[in-house]
């Protein structure tokens, strides 16, 4: 997935430590389900807390239930909705939601109880400080760090808690989730610059801080929590890669996501963790092959999911559905990554198709291993058509044969409203589509709705299994379907009655096309499989409707109706079914103004859709107009073929003699029967088209938004005349906006009835504020071409997740005082965007991002008030009250005298060695400034210009310095300026052990770099450092030093209990030096973590005794996958030819990962390889080995067989395909 990143402001104010800030619950009432216990366990860290009781809390109530009003069909304990056009929705159970999921909890307990279930283990991390460094664009280093509180910690857990019963639920039990918290009180570190985004990045979680503390097989997933202070966040949360083999993701602590009906943090939690299921399923041979991937995670509008559904807030019923229709049972049992799967047999499950039909009863516990994945060429050919062309657009997927007769309904193009059984398949509307061919049916069926399709098709008895009607599966776009081969038993336009349904003792079967014309008799059939029944219908409530002759007396209706059928069977019992009936006009019409329904000018554009539902028609068309008015460009005769669409744009002329008033037009469509477009017009000309004084309220700026996000407004008595209104942010992060002009609905969607206006009627937007806040401030626009563009009334301009334009700043300063702004919209966007017309419908007031992953939100509120808001085509720029905008926010001063920390913070960015020597004396008076952020970017100064007057100053600020990154550079100035006194400090820095730990580790590292063995004995003092991080890097320094005391002395911090500080020791170890080679060899044997085994091994191989490098080498047979790769990986940085033969050993390994680091390791041996000794390769089919390969025969380094090439030129891999293309020319 792509991010756009934002745009980083040259500077920001500077922030107070983030701390204690608490969770915002969501509104409603809580339901516990039941409690877990937490932390207990001792990890080979020798970590251990006490245990803790934590509550599975959710929502009673989120989003409305679902209404049972008779429209859904039973399917076990399961409903499956019919929707409003009569077709298959989603299923629920009871009323669907936490109801529904109290009721799935349930289930999967009993089945974990039972002993079921297949174990899942989770490694749960907080990580409870973060501690970043940002570079500003003008330069400034600014700290950016946090602390999560206890009240933060309980909402972490119960996260984590309720993560667990999530998975279990939806799983239905298949996966019993065995949590194993733990708590990081070390620091998050981390840095990042200017436009970039920073994220705490698994990479960088499992290499820095996890690796060590598990062992391979220990684990399936990690999940950690972190805080993500004030940093410009990559997203919300994230996953990739593996430590010791467990798929890894974060969610960042964020209260801003967790309020009103979402659970934000545990949906994101479950998100993340399934996109950790798609990585293990594909390892355990699921896909791989184009066109043959399981619906994809962040598919689900393109599968016709919506948020809300089912009950369910946010996302929830698509996870659900995911867990339950896409991973399946037999799949739950297959996955795990604590076990590497059969790498040979799972590279050959994924496969074509062979011609033969399969069971659904016999392959839908694992289809997708099961059934063979299909291409059109497999379609094309099992229905006699030449070719089968897919189009697909948005949830729609569209079957075209080519050269063949169809014997149902083919639309020619896709429609975005279709609803019929044909050959498109609207994922948002529909459950199957169907091609006739022959006597037998092509049908297609959604991958969540293929159960119950199945069991009810009509091509076979009711409860009798169904036949061999699977092709297989259809992925098209990461839409995912299930395609069926059968013989149906009509040829209905109405999915429903496609179905056989009815009691235990006989199906009902539904006759009749179920799509009828306006005038049309509902003539409609019914077939029993118990001969002799008799039949009644009636509505979905019991009320009976008259049949006459096989028509049924509904009266006048458009649209669908759903009925019931009541099949009296010869022996007394009843069978009945809900089948659809729908009365459609033979084609359909939709009319609808071009940007808006407003007209401010003597002309407007509309816009007529024309539809086929059933044959070709001829149209003729005529229009409907008030007095005066008249239309261009529509025709009074058009020609539409089957099913097809088309659209006519024409232009309405309106007289001036109009009056502002509503109106309404018409256009009659008329073919066999006349359907009638209608469009509710208002002509508008008055001067101003909004005016807000908030004398009487808030005038709709506290309407609800999506993107509103906490923002308030109220009434503020001192306005420029009377009151005016106090919009106020809510602290830390920012992100959010007012609504200044637009609607929305209760979905988030924006609401169509609302106008929106043409920017060239009313040019202006005209309004007073006042505000001090220099941070991001503006106008958020949006056209009715969904473009956004933005005005910036103060701050910098920012964006993330979304595109935006930045228009013309207003001419604004952000001083306290009021002023009146008069912009011109018109002509800023005539002069970005083009001549137009431009269509305002939406303006919001606040943050110009269109998106903020991080929406960690304090109580730093910034108010900004606002009077006299007006829309108008009357006002004059030359009445804006600030005439020469020096955006003064954005360029500020750099000072080192100021009373502003940020210009001073400045003033010390901008020193270089080029500076005056009065300009180094101004900042040297700034290395004990009272604040942090001038001390950070003074030490920061001195760390890369000379100044030895400076070094006594920066001696005495650094051994009482209390904070991270302003003793960090405080001894890298030391370092710099390399005076006996800058030693001399880091030495009593290490050895006092008071000064900031990250301070003390960045003392060794200097003092390591330094290259002076003697300086050992200071080092080794932080053996005895509170923080690991400080141990570890005490034995990085050590282990950098030349000669055998350091060696020796290095070994010290093998008493170290935390496995993070033993792999420093490993790494820097030269076992040629006694007893280090010993030692090493001990601990590759004997050491509870096998990562640090593996590095021990590693050491061994680097030795200058042979002896000694065959037992490093012995690692390389060791059963865990972690310890052979790693020790192939260190080889490749020790480049001797001895190491060689044990890495062409490697290239028959049956772990693919560790072939691939063996591969890489051998180019980066001495000499060109040859590929006759590589031969074990010969027949590798795994991407990850053969791309490394490609790329060293790509830039010369071994030649490949010419054989080898031609095999690899077909690949599944396209990067491998490409690799060889790129070789062969």
């Amino acid at each position: 997935m792509l991010f756009a990143l934002p745009h980083t402001p040259l500077h920001a104010p500077i922030r107070p430590l983030i701390e204690s800030t608490y969770i915002k619950e969501p509104s409603q009432e809580w339901v516990t389900l039941g409690e877990i216990t937490m932390f207990g366990q001792e990890s080979i860290d020798s970590r251990k807390l006490p245990e803790r009781k934590v509550a599975i809390k959710f929502p009673k109530e989120s989003v409305p239930p679902v209404e049972n009003s008779g429209s859904s069909l039973k399917w076990g304990d399961w409903n499956v909705q019919l929707n409003e056009w009569g077709n298959l929705g989603r299923v629920y159970r009871g009323a669907g939601g936490w109801g529904e999921f109290k009721s799935l909890y349930e289930i999967a307990q009993r089945r974990i109880g039972a002993g079921q279930s297949y174990p899942w283990k989770v490694k749960a991390v907080i990580f409870r400080r973060t501690d970043v460094l940002y570079k500003r664009g003008d330069g400034v280093l600014e700290r950016q760090y946090a602390d999560i509180s206890d009240e933060e910690m309980t909402f972490c857990l119960e996260t984590f808690a309720r993560f667990e019963a999530v998975i279990e639920a939806f799983t239905g039990g298949a996966l019993d989730i065995q949590l194993s918290a733990a708590i990081e009180t070390d620091p998050v570190v981390g840095s990042y610059e200017k436009e970039e985004v920073w994220s705490f990045h698994p990479f960088d979680a499992g290499d820095n801080y996890l690796r060590g503390r598990f062992n391979r097989g220990d684990f399936d997933s990690i999940l950690y929590f972190y805080h993500p202070a004030d940093t410009r966040a990559f997203s919300f949360g994230g996953t990739i890669g593996r430590t010791n083999n467990a798929t890894q993701s974060y969610v960042i602590l964020s209260n801003g996501r967790e309020m009103g009906d979402r659970i934000g943090h545990t949906e994101a939690m479950v998100h993340e963790w399934y996109h950790q299921i798609e990585d293990t399923y594909f390892k355990h041979g699921y896909g791989g092959f184009e066109g043959s991937a399981l619906p994809e995670l962040h598919s689900a509008e393109a599968n016709g999911y919506t948020t809300d559904v089912a009950g369910y807030s946010g996302w929830f019923s698509w996870l659900r559905d995911l867990m339950h229709f896409s991973v399946r049972d037999g799949m739950w049992g297959k996955l795990k990554n604590r076990q590497a799967p059969d790498f040979a047999g799972v590279r050959s499950q994924t496969h074509a198709f062979d011609g033969q039909l399969h069971r659904w009863n016999d392959v839908k516990d694992d289809p997708w291993a099961k059934l063979p994945f299909l291409t059109t060429a497999d379609l094309a050919k099992q229905i006699g058509a030449t070719s089968v062309e897919i189009v697909q657009d948005g949830s729609q997927v569209l079957l075209l044969p080519r050269g063949m007769k169809p014997r149902t309904q083919l639309l020619p193009q896709i429609r975005d409203e279709d609803f019929a059984l044909n050959n498109e398949l609207n994922f948002s509307r529909e459950a199957m589509a169907r091609v006739g061919y022959q006597d037998r049916d092509l049908v297609l069926v959604r991958f969540d709705a293929v159960d119950y399709v199945i069991d009810w098709l009509g091509d076979h008895p009711i409860g009798t299994t169904s036949p061999a009607n699977v092709m297989g599966y259809l992925n098209v776009g990461t839409r995912m379907m299930i395609v069926l081969d059968t013989k149906l038993s009509n040829d209905t336009l109405a999915e429903l009655n496609l179905l056989n349904m009815g009691s235990a003792k006989s199906g009902v079967a539904v006759l009749g096309r179920g799509n009828y014309g306006l005038g049309e008799p509902l003539r409609v059939s019914f077939a029993a499989e118990v001969p002799d029944a008799r039949y009644t219908v009636t509505q979905p409530d019991g009320s009976g409707i008259p049949m006459n002759g096989g028509l049924l007396e509904l009266g006048g209706f458009q649209g669908t109706r759903i009925l019931k059928v009541i099949a009296a069977l010869p022996s007394g019992e009843r069978a009945e079914r809900l089948f659809a009936v729908r009365r459609l006009p033979t084609v359909q019409i939709g009319l609808e103004a071009v940007g808006t329904r407003r007209i401010s000018t003597g002309s407007h554009k509309v816009r007529v859709e024309l539809s086929s539902l059933g044959e070709a028609a001829t149209i003729g068309l005529r229009a409907q107009l008030p007095f005066g008015w008249s239309i261009s460009g529509l025709s009074e005769q058009i020609s539409v073929a089957a099913g097809e669409q088309k659209v006519i744009e024409a232009m309405l002329s309106i007289p001036g003699t109009s009056s502002d008033d509503n109106y309404e037009i018409a256009v009659e469509a008329r073919s066999g029967d006349t359907q009638t477009g209608r469009l509710q017009l208002e002509k508008f000309t008055a001067p101003t088209l909004v005016s807000n004084s908030f004398s009487q309220g808030h005038d709709s700026w506290d309407s609800k938004r999506p993107d509103n996000a906490g923002w308030t407004v109220t009434l503020d008595p001192a306005g420029v005349e009377g009151a005016a209104l106090a919009v106020k942010d809510r602290g830390g992060a920012r992100w959010g906006r007012v609504n200044a002009f637009g609607r929305y609905l209760p979905n988030g969607k924006r609401d169509p009835a609302f106008m929106g206006y043409d920017v060239a009627a009313h040019s202006f937007l005209d309004f007073d504020l006042k505000t001090s806040s220099e941070d991001n401030l503006a106008l958020a626009i949006t056209l009715s071409s969904g473009k956004r563009y933005v005005v910036m009334l103060a701050g910098p301009y920012q964006e993330q997740w979304g595109e935006s334009v930045q228009l013309p700043r207003a001419k604004f300063i952000p001083n306290g005082q009021w002023q009146r702004i008069v912009y011109n919209l018109n002509d800023a966007l005539k002069a970005v965007a083009g001549a137009g017309p431009h269509y305002v419908v939406d303006i919001g007031f606040g943050d110009s991002r269109t998106f903020s992953s991080n929406q960690y939100f304090n109580e730093d509120v910034h108010t900004h008030v606002l009077d006299e808001f007006r829309i108008t085509r009357d006002a004059d720029t030359a009445d804006n009250t600030t005439k020469d905008d020096p955006d003064a926010e954005l360029s500020a001063g750099a000072d080192p005298t100021s009373a502003n920390p940020e210009d001073r913070s400045r003033a010390a960015a901008a020193l270089g060695p080029e500076s005056s020597a009065e300009q180094i004396a101004a900042i040297r008076a700034l290395i004990r400034d009272e604040h942090p952020q001038v001390r950070l970017n003074t030490a920061a100064a001195f760390a890369r210009v000379k100044d030895p007057e400076a070094v006594p100053l920066l001696a005495a600020a650094a051994r009482i310095e209390r904070q991270s990154y302003q003793g960090v550079y405080m001894v890298r100035a030391l370092e710099y300026q390399n005076l006996p006194e800058s030693w001399k400090t880091m030495e009593a820095l290490v050895r006092q052990g008071r000064a900031e730990e990250m301070a003390v580790g960045e003392a060794a590292m200097a003092m390591a770099r330094s290259g002076d063995a003697k300086r050992a004995p200071d080092i080794s003092v932080l053996l005895t450092a509170k923080s690991w991080q400080a141990r570890r890097d005490g034995a990085k320094a050590i282990g950098m030093l030349p000669g055998t005391i350091p060696q020796q002395m290095l070994m010290m911090f093998l008493i170290e209990v935390d496995p993070m500080v033993r792999i420093a020791v490993a790494r820097g170890a030269n076992v040629d030096v006694d007893p280090v080679g010993k030692r090493m060899e001990w601990g590759s044997v004997n050491d509870l973590s096998n990562v640090v085994r593996a590095y021990d091994y590693a050491s061994l191989t680097k030795s200058a005794d042979p002896v000694r490098r065959t037992r490093g080498y012995a690692g390389l047979k060791e059963p865990d996958t972690d310890i052979r790769r790693i020790i192939a990986e260190e080889i490749g940085n020790d480049s001797k030819e001895h190491h060689v033969q044990p890495l062409l050993g490697l290239l028959s390994d049956p772990a693919p990962e560790v072939r691939a680091a063996a591969v890489i390791s051998l180019i980066k041996m001495p000499g060109k390889r040859d590929f006759s000794e590589m031969t074990a390769l010969a027949g590798e089919d795994y991407e990850e080995v053969l791309i490394p390969l490609l790329a060293a025969a790509k830039e010369k380094k071994i030649e490949l067989p010419r054989v080898t090439l031609e095999r690899l030129a077909t690949h599944r891999n396209s990067e491998v395909r490409k690799l060889v293309k790129e070789i062969t020319g």
